[in-house]
């Protein structure tokens, strides 16, 4: 076991990143007991964004940094998906929505969003991607132009009502 990403061979060191939550969202109510001192016996600490138990969100670095493919047909390994038909065919608007969340869901290297991911198309896609909530938070930490996205179309949505 690697004691960081920086001691981990797989991983571009400077791209790949363990994201670490926003300093008020690591305890509720910004690391304060409900009421609101301090707590003297539990110092306040950061941990790490988690996709599930266990597993800490990998952010890549840049958005630039996602060269995956944009259409046609995509197998995703079977570390990242576990169901024999593997194949995602990114012509039809629901796989490609399938495809991004498990793989923002379950990648562990930098290489599998890189080989996966098309940053333009994770733009784009990102308002409509059912992730769990530290995978969104995390992402939109590192990345802000994803949280503008989701800003800009809830209250696109809000104009149209």
């Amino acid at each position: 076991m690697f004691t960081s990403e920086l001691d981990n061979p797989e991983l571009d060191a400077p791209a790949a990143r363990l994201a670490q939550p926003h300093p008020h969202l690591t305890q509720p109510h910004g690391g304060q007991p409900h009421g609101g001192q301090p707590s003297p016996a539990r110092p306040h600490a950061t941990r790490p964004y988690l996709s599930r138990p266990g597993r800490a969100v990998l952010v890549a670095g840049t958005l630039t940094e996602l060269t995956g493919p944009t259409s046609g047909l995509v197998e995703l390994p079977l570390r990242l998906w576990w169901n024999p038909q593997r194949a995602f065919d990114l012509s039809q608007h629901t796989m490609l929505l399938w495809m991004y969340e498990n793989v923002l869901r379950e990648a562990v290297r930098i290489t599998e969003l890189r080989d996966h991911l098309h940053g333009p198309t994770l733009l784009r896609l990102w308002p409509e991607l059912n992730l769990p909530r530290a995978v969104r938070a995390a992402w939109e930490a590192r990345h802000p132009a994803l949280h503008r996205t989701t800003t800009l179309t809830a209250a696109d949505t809000a104009l149209a009502a």
